[in-house]
This record gives structure tokens, sequence and C-alpha cells, in this order.
């Protein structure tokens, strides 16, 4: 009997967390990302383009691929966004048939310019890999195999009462606006003490890696060189580890933030150093969902690490309501200076706070420091990568790198 009573809220714990997890899923089961099904049709569509790839149309002479793909990609990205504004405005028929002619020639354009923009910076990164000995066995591996594509989108839940990832699911790329928000406030109704954010990814760690192209060069080198990391890591102790625990996950992306942006900061140098810009310390991730807005005096790193202060504290005092109302005037605050954040919940510094390098980090976090101080002390960012993969948990992490 004594056994009984002592396993017993465990196992209710646990049918609890089991029972929590078959709601998200049959609520979005229509949606769930296929990761299999993606890698089969991925994999099929990169061994042809690579055996036609002698036919593939390349840049003009003298242009660089990959800036010419992404420049047309850029430009069919604008015409679809005034194609959703033409129908959203019902504007003439004649005005949107244009605009679809336009996205159908540059469609066809970008279809052809992509494998070559993917695998010259697949070259370059390989090469910066084997120059920098970083890889398996000193080698530049995992081979960089990336596609540019849509990424899943990310749901993150959190309990209301604290900032915490509760459970997390990828859904299919390309979801509406008006079914994401459905999506989040059925589950929240449903769900009890349940915030739910919907968020769009930049890149995904498969292989081949998804990235985006509707970005800069410099946040596209810095996101390939991310999903690489977590790539490299898969094998060893703290890639295995992923998602053991919060803080195991959160030391996965904190290594794959500094170490990748700085591996993507190389490639930039060595053969895109017109589009390089200097990142503080070498490990700070650009942030995709801020634009720079209007107001240079407005610091929104340390607004935002000041929002999660508040936030933390009055859900530590049980003023759950009232932290939500803050978190809305705040990003409405947000939104007025420039930076548009669709929803600011805990869910959402539930999921951005796992980047410890980033402003949605815990107050306290002993991770963020230790990853700097110990990449400082290697001699290089494979050297960083060969001490960091065989810890686990944080308190390996401060036996490693001890508070001087």
């Amino acid at each position: 009997m004594l056994v009984f009573l002592v396993l017993l809220p465990g196992c209710v714990e646990r049918d609890a967390e089991a029972h929590y997890r078959r709601e998200v899923l049959a609520i979005v089961s229509q949606e769930r990302f296929s990761l299999a099904r993606w890698e089969v049709g991925a994999l099929a569509q990169e061994a042809l383009e690579r055996s036609c790839a002698r036919g593939t149309p390349e840049a003009p002479a003298g242009e660089d691929p990959v800036s010419t793909y992404l420049a047309v990609a850029a430009r069919l990205h604008a015409v679809r966004s005034q194609i959703e504004a033409a129908a959203a405005q019902h504007a003439d028929d004649n005005a949107v048939r244009q605009l679809e002619e336009q996205e159908q020639a540059l469609r066809s354009l970008a279809t052809d310019l992509r494998p070559q923009a993917e695998r010259v910076l697949e070259a370059q990164f390989a090469q910066v890999l084997a120059e920098k000995r970083i890889g398996w066995f000193g080698l530049p591996l995992p081979p960089v195999i990336f596609r540019f594509t849509e990424p899943p989108n990310y749901l993150i839940l959190s309990p209301r009462d604290e900032i915490r990832v509760r459970f997390s699911v990828y859904l299919e790329p390309g979801l509406t606006l008006a079914r994401i928000q459905q999506l989040e406030k059925q589950l929240e109704q449903q769900l009890p003490n349940t915030s739910a954010l919907i968020s769009p990814t930049g890149g995904f760690s498969s292989w081949p890696t998804m990235i985006v192209d509707r970005a800069s060069l410099a946040w596209i080198v810095h996101t390939i060189g991310h999903e690489w990391v977590h790539l490299y890591l898969a094998p060893f102790p703290l890639g295995r580890a992923y998602d053991s625990s919060p803080d195991a996950r959160a030391i996965n992306e904190t290594v794959a933030d500094i170490a990748g942006i700085e591996i993507g900061d190389i490639v930039l140098r060595q053969f895109h150093n017109e589009f390089a810009i200097p990142t503080p310390g070498g490990a700070e991730r650009q942030n995709s969902h801020a634009v720079p807005g209007p107001s240079a005096a407005f610091d929104f790193d340390s607004e935002m690490r000041l929002t999660r202060q508040v936030v933390e504290r009055m859900l530590a005092e049980g003023r759950i309501d009232e932290a939500e109302r803050y978190m809305e005037a705040r990003r409405l605050e947000f939104l007025a200076h420039g930076y548009y954040i669709r929803r600011l919940n805990q869910a959402y510094f539930a999921f951005h706070g796992t980047y410890r390098t980033g402003p949605a980090a815990p107050p306290e976090d002993p991770i963020a420091p230790r990853l700097r101080e110990l990449r400082a002390r290697s001699t290089d960012v494979g050297d960083f990568l060969r001490r960091v993969r065989g810890i686990t948990t944080v308190a390996e992490l401060m036996e490693l790198v001890p508070v001087r």
C-alpha cells in the first residue's frame, strides 16, 4: 500500500499530461505537419535536381547566384502581398489578373534560379567547415544541404499561471491567419489554464534543412548555421537530450545560436562581405519578428526584457488577468514603435525564451552567460562545440563553467 501511495501522484500527473496532449492533437489533427512525408518528397526532388544540375539555368554572367535568387524571391513575395491586398479591397479584375501574371512569371524564374543559389551557399558552408575543421571527425559533416521553402508553423502551449512550454507540435506551413487565430482560440477555450501561440519558423533542422527566403542574406546564413548545429549535435548527448527537459532544449538552442551565427558570419565575410553586419559578441541572433521602427530611441531588447520581468512577477503573485492585460498593452506599444508582434502572451515567452541569447529570455538565466564564457575560453567555434556537446543539464554546464 505504501508503494501505491508513493507512486500515485506521479501516475496521476503523467496521465493528466497524456490526456492534455491527446486533446491538443485531436484539435490540430488536420493541420499537423508530417516530417516523414516532407522528407520523402524533398529528398526525391533533391536527387532529381542534382542529377539535372547541368541543365539548370544560371544567373547572368558577373552576378552572384545567391543575390540574384533572393532579389527575385523578394519581388515574388511583394507581388503576393499586393495580390492579397487587392483581393481584400475588391480591386478591379484586370489589375488582379496582371499581378497574377507577374506572380506566375516570377515563380517560374525563382524555381529555375533556386537550385543554383542553394548549391552555391552549400558549397560555401562546406568550405568554411572544412577550413575550420568543424564537424564530425574533423570533417565538414553532416553535409550542409538545405532548401528554400516554407518551414512548418510551431504551436506552443504554456500554462497561464507560469511561463513554460507544456506541449508543442509542428503544424503545416501556409495556414491562413484566420485559421491560426481560430485554432489558438479553440485551444484556449477547450483546455484549462492554457496560453497558445502558433508561430511561423524561419528554419527547421530537417535534412535537407528548410530555410525561408524572404529575409536578408545575413539572416539566412545565420539560420543555415543555426540549423546545421542542431544536426551536428544530434548524435551527441546534448542533441539526444533535446526533448528531455526545458533546460536541455534551452542549452541546445543557445549553443546553436552562438555557434551557428559565428559560422554564418565567417561565410558572410569570406564570400559576401558586402552583406556582413557586425554581430554583438558574435552570438546575438536577429529577431525575425522584429521590424525596425521609426523610433531610434526605442530599445526593443531592453523593453522586451523589462516586459518579461514584470510578467514573471505578476504571475508569481497570482495576478494572471492583470499580466495578460499588461502584455497586450505592451504589444500595442511595440507596434507603435514599428515592431510587429501578433500575439504577446505566456506562450510567446515560453517559446522565444528558449533562445537564451534573445531579449525574451528569463530574467535570471544561468545558461547564456556560461555558454558565452565557454565560447570565450575555447580556441575556436569547433573547439566550443566539442566541449559543449557532452553536457545535458544546467548542473553539468555550471560544473564545466563555474561562476567566477
